[in-house]
């Protein structure tokens, strides 16, 4: 099957439009170099063309190629099955879809509570009160009015967790997500997360992962390593922002050589919150540190620098007031016209 995939992206007419032929070689340079992190930019570019191309298989074949490979990059697969999915929700087939994504682990079953303020960013280092709380029954005085907890009603079949629609006010705005993770022995797990705003990340009440940049929500912008105690997990997730759609993306992963996994629920009763001691926050490279590690060993590479500003525009995962894109982009354009 997959030497039909690969003949069929191969072969190309005489008369073939520029738009497919461009698909095709990113699709070709992608598959090319699949085993390392560098297959990533072209892959984007690739998805970057979904509303040009007339044939979407142009963007189907190389990442079910990727997804049936024994040995692909991390990183790269993940983009693939992320694209994948996109290319079946558009072609209607939404079930298929979120099929194709199951393997990602997207957390999706949260309570939420908001909005509190965020005027002037100041929000994310104040504690509104759903930090250390317990009852969900509880109201708090948030932007203009009296919020109180409530669960999100549907699970989305992109993985993005929109609260948009179910907190008011949504705009410039600290929200509160919380969920459990239960695990059947001590554990670590690798959680990652794109956020609209900055963030703070908390497991069993101790700040596990923050950031403060502004940005746009993206899959895996920030990842780190957490340790799980035996049994129920708190996992709260701040939010804090500006403008843009009001959500985010939470997903896990067993971590390399952890003994298990954990199990999301959502009990009807919070339990009491038992702050862990176990150890929090371990940094696990993103997609975008990789790119920026392989840039540090070779800075003089204007190709690779442009390749990182195409993952950089992807992932978003920087404060956009600081075009930093654009300026990597600059640099690579002026190293190489």
């Amino acid at each position: 099957m997959q030497l039909l995939l690969l003949a069929t992206l191969l072969a190309a007419s005489a008369d073939e439009n520029p738009v497919a032929t461009r698909a095709r070689a990113l699709g070709k340079e992608a598959l090319a170099k699949a085993i390392t992190l560098e297959a990533a930019a072209p892959l984007i570019r690739l998805h970057g063309m979904m509303g040009e191309v007339d044939d979407l298989n142009l963007l189907a074949d190389p990442y079910a190629i990727l997804l049936q490979r024994p040995v692909v990059n991390r990183d790269v697969r993940m983009l693939a099955r992320l694209f994948f999915a996109d290319v079946e929700q558009a072609r209607g087939r939404t079930t298929r879809g979120a099929d194709v994504l199951e393997p990602l682990s997207f957390v999706t079953d949260f309570y939420a509570v908001g909005g509190f303020d965020n005027e002037g960013k100041g929000g994310c280092d104040t504690d509104f009160g759903p930090e250390g709380a317990t009852d969900l029954k509880a109201s708090y005085p948030g932007k203009g009015r009296e919020v109180r907890w409530r669960k999100i009603p549907s699970r989305t079949t992109t993985g993005f967790v929109e609260l948009g629609t179910l907190l008011r006010p949504n705009a410039s705005v600290v929200a509160y997500a919380l969920t459990f993770l239960e695990a059947n022995q001590e554990t670590r797990v690798n959680l990652a997360l794109g956020t609209s705003g900055a963030y703070r990340l908390f497991v069993n009440g101790v700040k596990a992962s923050s950031s403060d940049a502004y940005h746009l929500p993206q899959v895996d912008q920030a990842r780190v390593q957490v340790r799980l105690r035996k049994g129920l997990n708190r996992v709260l997730l701040k939010l804090c922002q500006e403008s843009g759609p009001l959500g985010f993306y939470l997903r896990q992963e067993r971590a390399e050589g952890a003994p298990a996994s954990a199990r999301v629920v959502l009990p009807e009763a919070v339990p009491p919150l038992e702050k862990g001691s176990l150890p929090m926050g371990a940094a696990v490279p993103t997609l975008t540190d990789g790119y920026a590690a392989l840039l540090k060993a070779r800075a003089n590479d204007a190709a690779l620098r442009s390749d990182y500003a195409t993952v950089l525009g992807y992932s978003r995962a920087y404060d956009e007031r600081e075009l930093t894109a654009s300026r990597e982009a600059d640099k690579a354009s002026a190293a190489k016209p």
